[in-house]
């Protein structure tokens, strides 16, 4: 999904937490300015609905 987005893997993991329903707030504890950058990628994506799901269940969580 992130060669597909043209981001890092780190963008779209934030991506994903900010699309969480539960309005999840993301703390990047790093000082490295150049994966501050990566990260800041995420703001470049919009993960639809299957798209969030396809990540949710990779992570090997069950649909209820």
């Amino acid at each position: 999904m992130a060669t597909q987005y043209g981001v890092s893997s780190e963008a779209i993991v934030v991506a994903w937490i900010m699309r969480h329903p539960a309005k999840i707030q993301t703390v990047i504890g790093s000082m490295n300015p150049e994966r501050i950058a990566r990260i800041a990628d995420a703001e470049k994506v919009v993960l639809t609905r299957p798209e969030w799901y396809d990540i949710y269940k990779s992570a090997g969580n069950i649909l209820p």
